[in-house]
């Protein structure tokens, strides 16, 4: 994956056109591609340096019984790492990119957790240490270049309220663990979803999401599965601007049906309803761009009814 990742970089310094507000004519200003190199070498030296020295330092055995190594998620740092920069070289030049890069890294997160590699809460670690070391080495970057850097800048924008694709990478943690038959949730569950939004009204829309989640299943303190689930659900949003700066605020609430598989204990079955309300704020960094967080309620019927609080990172693209 480390190849991977390091060939994307490499294309971007490679292709990438001067953007305005660079001024890369300046006498004193480094070429782009050799500032995204400074850049994005510091942000993944340092992710990589930190991955390395938490997984050395915490022992934890993977649910697979593979190793004892199983915080953080090595993969999902790398993942959305590379997502942070990708995105803050690319956002500029169309909001889809950090999108879709978002969501590959959320997949890349729910596939070490569906597969029993890694638990949610590792996976949820490792997006959390890919995010935060790759803005950290931005910043040391910058302030080790100085003027020299040249980074170009958009102005904020107050998020448009326009049909839009957004990705969210979701933790949530249940309230009420116990299932059927003495079985018992773990306390973090992760999720990624998608979502399309089509205003309908100066303030209301719809929007239809497909989810993806994961959640471990114990008995006796000890791991026994997976319970992991795919749906969609549809919901009704309430959008609003904050006049006169670049946030909106968003208020959502809806409701599907989930999917579960990869289960190999009685105590799931094998669907479950899922309902949800969340509310968020949004940062525009472009027109067609922001970035925002929010905070909700789920609520699901594994067994039994199962209440969450959930928190979601999501980046949205509009149109």
């Amino acid at each position: 994956m480390t190849r991977i990742i390091t060939l994307l970089i490499a294309v971007v310094i490679a292709s990438r056109p001067v953007m305005a507000g660079e001024r890369a004519d300046s006498a004193s200003c480094l070429g782009p591609g050799a500032r995204i190199a400074i850049q994005a070498g510091t942000a993944l030296a340092l992710n990589i340096s930190l991955t390395e020295l938490l997984k050395g330092a915490v022992s934890e055995q993977r649910p697979d019984g593979s190793g004892d190594d199983s915080f953080p998620s090595r993969h999902t740092s790398w993942a959305f790492n590379a997502a942070a920069i990708l995105g803050n070289e690319l956002y500029g030049n169309s909001a889809l990119w950090p999108v879709g890069f978002h969501l590959a890294a959320t997949a890349v997160g729910l596939q070490r957790a569906v597969t029993e590699r890694h638990y949610p809460s590792d996976v949820l670690a490792g997006a959390a240490l890919g995010i935060a070391s790759a803005e950290l080495g931005y910043y040391l970057a910058d302030l080790a270049l100085g003027r020299h850097a040249c980074r170009r800048r958009y102005s904020a924008t107050a998020p448009d309220w326009r049909p839009a694709l957004s990705m969210a990478t979701v933790a949530f943690f249940p309230l009420n663990r116990a299932v059927r038959y003495g079985g018992r949730l773990g306390s973090t569950g992760v999720a990624g979803r998608l979502r399309l939004g089509l205003p309908v009204s100066d303030s209301f829309g719809l929007s239809v999401n497909a989810l993806m989640t994961s959640l471990p299943l114990c008995r006796d303190d000890v791991f026994a599965t997976s319970v992991n689930g795919a749906g969609a659900t549809l919901d009704v949003d309430y959008f609003r601007a904050i006049g006169g700066m670049p946030w909106a605020i968003e208020v959502s609430a809806g409701a599907g049906a989930l999917k579960i598989f990869r289960v190999s204990d009685n105590s799931v079955p094998s669907a479950s309803f899922v309902a949800e309300c969340r509310a968020g704020a949004f940062y525009g960094l472009t027109q067609s761009f922001s970035i925002g967080a929010e905070a909700g309620y789920m609520f699901m019927t594994l067994g039994k009814s199962v209440s969450a609080l959930s928190l979601s990172l999501t980046t949205r693209a509009t149109f």
